[in-house]
């Protein structure tokens, strides 16, 4: 019953988006509207949580083959630093959007870009819990020679389902559905080319370096991460165009996009993390609160990484 009771709330969840809005992003819409969607995000989140608890069965296999280039060599890959550093980057993907709109002040375009926003987390969220658990898929650290360090033996056993849960990376879609979502709706009210092009390029940086540290932290494979990244991508622009946005991006827009990809990727492969980085992760632990002033407004961070 409270399995056929969750699929239901996740199915039902789905049902607003249907009702999507045809106003301006920077004028107010309907009450039907903002009701509509926030009860969409909530559902999404709630389904995500309550399919998180035990209403699955996790089998603790060793999995088999990677046929996907790349996937094999990435078994030995164990690093806590890559881990700790993915997650920051990742926290940095999703507030830089939420700090440039709220310092731009509380108006309609912040209500509805925050409406957007967090509609698609949250559909992102929900849609990469039930692909973990129907997959239910090894990460490569469990394969890894170093487990015969205690150290590493002892995070695997700390981990328990989530081991094997790889299946597809849960920090590549929402950094990539953060950084196009959020680009796209600063994009959608700011008349600043010059802002909009800094904003793709960071955003984007952003979310190839998160992508690439899971891998090298051993967290994810090459498919589990290509994968969030093209799943994210698509709920970052499919969800705002369903709200009735119509920005599109410059040429020049997509190109920086395109090159701080390329920079985020490529900077974090040469880090150097060690073979002997095997220190247990830090579980990251983060906190972020507005903080208004009197010259503007942001928020501010608290936590541990």
């Amino acid at each position: 019953m409270r399995r056929l009771a969750t699929c239901c709330l996740a199915l039902v969840s789905l049902l607003p988006l249907s009702a999507h809005g045809q106003a301006a992003p920077d004028s107010r819409r309907s009450t039907a509207y903002y009701v509509a969607h926030l009860a969409t995000t909530a559902a999404f989140f709630a389904s995500a949580y309550l399919l998180s608890q035990d209403v699955f069965c996790v089998q603790h296999s060793e999995g088999g083959n990677e046929s996907f280039p790349g996937d094999a060599c990435v078994r030995q890959n164990f690093s806590a630093t890559a881990d700790t550093l993915s997650n920051m980057t990742l926290v940095g993907t999703i507030s830089i959007p939420m700090i440039v709109q709220l310092g731009r002040g509380f108006d309609d375009a912040l209500l509805n870009s925050t409406v957007v926003y967090a509609e698609t987390q949250a559909a992102g969220t929900l849609l990469n819990t039930i692909t973990k658990y129907l997959v239910q898929r090894p990460r490569p650290y469990t394969h890894s020679t170093h487990k015969r360090d205690p150290n590493v033996a002892k995070y695997i056993e700390s981990q328990g389902d989530d081991a094997y849960l790889s299946f597809y990376s849960g920090h590549s879609s929402a950094a990539f559905s953060a950084a196009i979502s959020g680009s796209y709706l600063f994009g959608s009210t700011s008349t600043d080319t010059g802002a909009r092009k800094v904003m793709w390029g960071v955003e984007m940086a952003l979310a190839g370096a998160t992508a690439n540290l899971r891998v090298r932290a051993g967290k994810h494979y090459y498919s589990d991460v290509i994968t969030g990244a093209l799943v994210g991508s698509g709920l970052g622009i499919g969800i705002p165009l369903l709200h009735g946005g119509d920005y599109r991006p410059s040429g020049a827009e997509i190109g920086i996009g395109l090159g701080g990809l390329a920079v985020g990727i490529v900077g974090t492969q040469l880090l150097p993390f060690g073979c002997g980085d095997v220190a247990v992760p830090v579980v990251a632990s983060t906190v972020i609160l507005p903080s208004v002033s009197p010259n503007g407004a942001g928020v501010q961070f608290a936590g541990t990484w």
